[in-house]
């Protein structure tokens, strides 16, 4: 095989596990209206959770989620992620917690991120940081726009 297919071939698979494209026949469905919760719902916060933004959410978030959702990515390096969705910042995280929880957090519906899953520990760490109240703090006091 040339040099130059080989080339092809590896960009094709690189910009499908970017995109979300290929093999997820477990990829869930989006809900019935097509539209995704901005509040969370089904919240269950266990008693005694010690998770903040500051010793899960900031890390977690910066090595799963804003190599595509950052403010400072324009539409054409976001691969396909939509402009309206970051979360580098708490205000971000805070706005769109029914999101989260719906696209990368609950294990019936995440599909988040594309290119490959976090851990069963991680996922089920952004569930429970999310149910209780994610991102924590003085930014709980934020109201989202609607």
């Amino acid at each position: 095989m040339s040099s130059k297919i080989k080339l092809i071939l590896m960009a094709s698979l690189i910009l499908s596990a970017c995109s979300g494209e290929g093999d997820r026949s477990e990829t869930p469905s989006k809900p019935p209206n097509s539209k995704l919760p901005r509040t969370p719902t089904n919240l269950n916060c266990p008693t005694g959770s010690s998770l903040t933004y500051e010793n899960f959410g900031e890390g977690f978030m910066l090595t799963n989620c804003t190599s595509c959702h950052a403010r400072s990515l324009e539409d054409g390096n976001r691969a396909g992620a939509p402009v309206k969705y970051n979360f580098d910042k708490p205000e971000d995280i805070a706005n769109q917690r029914g999101l989260i929880r719906y696209i990368a957090a609950d294990p019936k519906t995440a599909r988040m991120p594309p290119a490959g899953r976090v851990s069963e520990l991680d996922q089920k760490r952004l569930l429970e940081w999310i149910d209780c109240g994610a991102p924590g703090g003085e930014v709980d006091r934020i109201t989202a726009a609607p």
